[in-house]
């Protein structure tokens, strides 16, 4: 499974990483990006067994990181990451993307 990624969420990572990193340490940093692995890897096995949350976007939640990722497919081998974000945020937060 091909996995693409909206601009902006990409820049979510890495300022969720450059926040782990400074408010928590490097260690905790890397747990939240393997998190994040983890996550993409359960999204890419089964990507409809997440919960729609607006029609053809799903979200896949981390299980330690109150974190989330929306996501939608765009065809049997491609989907795309739209953000990143914290469970807290705006449920509308992305859904644009």
């Amino acid at each position: 499974m091909r996995i693409r990624y909206n601009a902006l969420a990409r820049v979510e990572l890495a300022d969720i990483l450059k926040y782990y990193e400074a408010e928590a340490g490097l260690e905790t940093a890397v747990d939240f990006f393997t998190e994040f692995e983890k996550v993409k890897q359960r999204i890419a096995a089964n990507p409809r067994s997440f919960a729609e949350i607006k029609e053809g976007i799903r979200r896949c939640l981390f299980n330690r990181f109150p974190y989330q990722v929306n996501y939608e497919i765009i065809d049997a081998l491609t989907l795309k990451i739209l953000v990143i974000k914290h469970q807290r945020r705006s449920p509308d937060f992305g859904l644009d993307r």
